[in-house]
């Protein structure tokens, strides 16, 4: 990337904006295609947590309690998703942006393999009927 005069580089505004239309679209596409996949990704949680997780994680609070419990989840996990991606882009200018998707990827692997842990656990005390 080559700087002009200025000292900014080509392809963007002064203001550090992008100047092109075709890149406008890649930015706008971009954005579009992370944010469905970011409301699917709540949209399928949310469902879930509606069907399974009261009966396999909050079974022992009791049936109505477990469900709220279950819904509290969703609630509080899509303000602290979005609440770490705000903090966590402070992080950014020193570790880069491929280090922040290195943790990040890090992160939610070691969530999933707790929350696998956890459903594996949970799983054991299920009664297998035929």
């Amino acid at each position: 990337m080559s700087t002009r005069d200025t000292g900014v580089p080509e392809g963007f505004t002064p203001t550090g904006t992008i100047a092109t239309t075709t890149d406008r679209r890649r930015v706008v596409f971009a954005t579009v295609v992370g944010t469905t996949v970011e409301w699917y990704d709540f949209f399928i949680y949310a469902f879930a947590a509606g069907l399974v997780f009261a009966e396999l994680f909050f079974a022992p609070a009791g049936v109505e309690f477990a469900q709220l419990l279950s819904f509290i989840t969703v609630g509080i996990g899509m303000p602290l998703g979005a609440g770490l991606g705000l903090g966590l882009g402070g992080f950014t200018p020193a570790l880069g942006p491929r280090g922040m998707w290195i943790g990040l990827i890090a992160g939610l692997t070691v969530a999933a393999l707790l929350l696998c842990r956890r459903f594996l656990h949970s799983s054991r005390r299920v009664a297998v009927t035929t």
